[in-house]
């Protein structure tokens, strides 16, 4: 199972922020991060650099999805279901802009595909202004159908993750409750076709399972049947959104700190800025954009509060975090520091 359950971490920052950065390739092998030591005055004088603006800017166009997948505690969401209003998003396209960020990922807890009316005008938008921006874009699949297909061939899309979980009809029902598996395939299968019949590279289309024990002993099967038809093909564990959800591989060294609080933002639909993409509840809000800039809330007092808490090993002192067991990237420097004391 080891061999298939791939916690990518060298590749959860693109490769151009691991060179802006000047960190090496990581690799992970059953779990364990083998991370190459620069020092600590060489991470931090990279931060300081970075932390002025987001890298990537992560926005919730919808709050409303139409699955209840097992995994997810969207079901237990009490912040209102709603397609990101008009004028916050442009506020954040605009603002974006202003300050140089042109990589977006289009995800929260909802489906961009179920806002019919909206999504197309919202990309339309972050392509008119950002002609160039990498737009990566979550989807489950089910509503991906032709027209949506070729409509973000056309614009440029960069990358669709679609996460299927399970190789057979049966288990991935169990898991993604509401969604029809024949369809997703379909769609997938459709929108890679559609954009190699256009002579199309993007966008490129990364199919993955979030391995559980409803679905673990499917890994092989599922590798299988997405090779060669995919442009990428992983399996990830499940995490438990910050200890909501129960999970079977137990809690990842909570104390090392989380790179990704320095390169990305996180926008609701509301207007709300969450520590982390696993915050599904809203519980650590650094800010609102409805009110603030970005540059604001990126560079305010909490945001910056929190990031020394991970600086200083002390991120169990969050509540979010002390409970988060996805093994993301720590600093280098704070790796040597753990290694030296062990020693």
């Amino acid at each position: 199972m080891k061999h298939f359950l791939r916690i990518l971490l060298g590749k959860v920052l693109p490769a151009s922020l691991r060179r802006r950065l000047g960190l090496l390739k990581n690799s992970a092998e059953a779990g364990l991060c083998k991370i190459p030591v620069l020092g600590q005055a060489h991470w931090s004088s990279k931060v300081k650099t970075i932390e002025q603006t987001p890298f990537q800017v992560n926005i919730e166009v919808t709050s409303i999805c139409n699955a209840k997948c097992i995994m997810c505690p969207r079901h237990l969401m009490d912040r209102k279901m709603q397609v990101m209003p008009w004028d916050l998003f442009t506020k954040v396209i605009l603002e974006s802009k202003e300050i140089g960020v042109n990589r977006f990922a289009l995800n929260g807890y909802g489906e961009i595909f179920t806002a019919k009316k909206d999504y197309k005008k919202y990309i339309n938008y972050l392509f008119e202004h950002i002609p160039h921006a990498r737009v990566i874009i979550n989807s489950n699949g089910s509503l991906l159908d032709d027209d949506a297909a070729r409509f973000i061939i056309e614009k440029g899309v960069d990358t669709v993750h679609c996460d299927i979980d399970g190789a057979t009809k049966e288990t991935f029902e169990i898991v993604r409750e509401k969604l029809n598996f024949d369809d997703v395939v379909k769609n997938i299968r459709n929108l890679v076709k559609v954009r190699n019949e256009l002579g199309k590279s993007f966008p490129k289309v990364r199919v993955g399972m979030i391995a559980q024990k409803e679905n673990q002993h499917e890994l092989q099967a599922h590798h299988d049947m997405w090779t060669g038809i995919a442009d990428y093909v992983q399996s990830d564990y499940m995490v438990s959104r910050a200890g909501t959800i129960e999970t079977f591989h137990g809690n990842i060294d909570v104390d090392r700190p989380c790179s990704l609080i320095w390169f990305e933002m996180n926008i609701y639909t509301n207007g709300e800025v969450v520590l982390c993409c696993d915050d599904w509840n809203n519980k650590e809000v650094m800010g609102n954009i409805l009110n603030e800039t970005i540059v604001e809330v990126w560079k305010g007092k909490k945001f910056n509060d929190y990031r020394k808490k991970h600086q200083e090993g002390k991120a169990c002192e969050i509540s979010l975090c002390a409970k988060c067991d996805f093994a993301r990237p720590g600093p280098d420097w704070f790796q040597a520091r753990r290694y030296s004391n062990a020693s």
